[in-house]
């Protein structure tokens, strides 16, 4: 009935039900919007991913309207629906005085690239996307099309020119540096339109994807459907009035339910080869390692009136070696994580960096801060560079802000008159060289093994070469998978959990309700990282080794 080059705004509003249908079914058929830039035609059926960043007010639109023809004095009516502007030619006048005229109600999502997506996670992407888009409009559409066993494993040099080539006509615009500090970038933002979507679907800083038309055209002064109190970032930002939309939980484009169950078949052997990478990367330091490994892993799984979190485990690596370390350690997790920022924990930082969104009321935009950032995004805190300095009112918000973030996984973006609290699972990982200033939820102070490489240039290198072809994707996979399993505690343990517990204060009597709250954490993603879904006694017993261990440093 309907075909991607032919398929338009008339198409879905003469058959709704229909039109809807067919942009499911051909969902990773659409073209990405950044693939078609610059050859793009107003009126376009168009697919974009990014982040809500922004919610401006719902505005009004006539959903239908009629016009009168002043040659022949004839009536039409016309939809409104997934239009930028009113259609109106030159010999037809506008009656919006008539009865048959409809208002209808659609709300406004300014959407940017996903912030600090990894650049692998992003080629990939626009490979998986770009190739299934070229196969709908090749007549060689099978021999182009990737199958289900093989596209998902590596990038080989090949697919890696195919995204060169469709990208050769534009700046790369989602994967800027995640080490910038400056939100001023090239990144393509686009403004969502959306038709009978409820208020609660949507919240700021979700990951959408979204399909709809797409108007590039500069908006007219006068008779845009817009109303004075919000206009687009630029008038050249693209408008997508969508069609569908779906949410996405994670962005690490590797994944499907073939390749996840294959991953977690072999997660005891890739949790032993990323142990091996992280050890490393500590300095053959294996309880660090386990900590990090953890910390990775960590997801928030349950919030109690916004006041316990559950499921986070912010760390604080102390007694970091060298000055480069920090950069190092992001150079590597951003090789595995699809989402990750890092933020250099310096006076001059603090004082000129902006962390929270704030509410301009000028322009009606939220602008962007740099802790605005979608879930599952870790955030890397370099505070090995700190150094003594006057901390001015930014600074000081700034540092309160991190404090709040890694505390409660909430922040509070500015709205002059008032703040306004969003809950966040932003994972944090301090590094420094004394104990941390911010507050963490375990500390570990590295210790080096005497009989590893104390060379960090010479660890990278090695680590570099091992995390090569489908290994590199095996972890990728399965720290996503992983993270995300159902585990459950069994009921025996409870009691077993009271009993070591009494048993641990015997020991330890500094050994907290804090404490026993890091055990029962540990011993969750611990089960997780082997592929487990609940708790046993060798996972148990390795948590508590892991936890006295850490805490032995500590006294020490």
């Amino acid at each position: 009935m309907f075909d991607l080059k032919s398929f338009n705004v008339q198409s879905i509003n003469q058959s709704p039900a229909e039109g809807l249908k067919f942009v499911n079914d051909n969902w990773e058929k659409i073209p990405t919007l950044d693939s078609c830039d610059g050859i793009l035609k107003d009126g376009h059926i168009m697919k974009f991913r990014g982040m809500i960043q922004d919610m401006p007010n719902p505005v009004f639109y006539y959903s239908k309207y009629e016009i009168n023809d002043k040659n022949t004095g004839l009536s039409v009516i016309r939809n409104g629906k997934y239009m930028d502007t009113l259609e109106c030619n030159e010999n037809e006048v506008l009656n919006l005085e008539s009865d048959s005229c409809e208002n209808g109600e659609r709300r406004l999502y300014y959407m940017i690239p996903i912030p600090s997506l990894s650049h692998w996670a992003q080629n990939k992407y626009d490979v998986k996307s770009n190739v299934d888009s070229m196969a709908a409009s090749s007549t060689e559409s099978n021999d182009l099309k990737r199958s289900s066993e093989t596209m998902d494993m590596d990038v080989d040099s090949s697919d890696t020119e195919l995204s060169k080539r469709l990208c050769t006509s534009q700046p790369d615009k989602a994967t800027t540096s995640n080490t910038n500090l400056d939100l001023k970038s090239n990144s393509t933002g686009c403004l969502a339109v959306m038709y009978d979507v409820p208020e609660s679907s949507l919240k700021l800083n979700d990951v959408i994807e979204i399909v709809g038309f797409v108007y590039r055209n500069p908006l007219p002064n006068d008779g845009d459907e817009f109303d004075d109190s919000y206009k687009p970032p630029s008038p050249l930002t693209p408008r997508m009035h969508v069609i569908s939309f779906r949410q996405i939980k994670n962005c690490n484009p590797l994944i499907n339910d073939n390749v996840a169950s294959l991953v977690m078949a072999e997660a005891e052997s890739i949790r032993s080869d990323l142990h091996l990478v992280l050890s490393q990367l500590m300095f053959g330091d294996v309880l660090a390692a386990d900590y990090l490994l953890c910390h990775l892993l960590a997801q928030i799984y349950h919030r109690n009136d916004n006041v316990d979190v559950l499921g986070k485990l912010s760390l604080n690596i102390s007694n970091i070696p060298g000055v480069n370390f920090a950069e190092y350690t992001f150079q590597i997790l951003s090789n595995l994580l699809p989402k990750i920022r890092f933020y250099p924990f310096t006076i001059e930082n603090l004082n000129a960096t902006k962390l929270l969104p704030k509410k301009n009321y000028k322009t009606g935009h939220l602008e962007q801060g740099i802790l605005q950032l979608s879930d599952n995004t870790h955030l890397i805190v370099d505070e090995t560079k700190l150094d003594e300095g006057k901390l001015l009112e930014t600074g000081v918000k700034n540092v309160n802000a991190l404090k709040n973030l890694i505390k409660c996984q909430k922040l509070d973006y500015d709205f002059t008159y008032y703040n306004v609290g969003f809950c966040t699972d932003i994972p944090v990982l301090v590094l420094s060289q004394t104990p941390s200033i911010l507050p963490h939820d375990a500390q570990v102070e590295l210790i080096p093994d005497k009989h590893s490489s104390s060379n960090i240039e010479d660890n990278i290198a090695s680590i570099n070469k091992f995390l090569t072809g489908p290994l590199l994707d095996k972890i990728r996979i399965y720290l996503t998978v992983a993270a995300n399993l159902t585990y459950k505690l069994p009921e025996e343990f409870q009691s077993i959990v009271q009993n070591d517990f009494v048993e641990l204060r015997q020991k330890d009597s500094k050994f907290s309700v804090d404490d026993l709250h890091e055990l029962i954490v540990v011993a969750r993603l611990l089960s997780l990282s082997y592929g487990k879904t609940s708790l046993d006694q060798s996972i148990w017993e390795k948590s508590k080794s892991m936890v006295t261990g850490r805490k032995s440093r500590k006294a020490s």
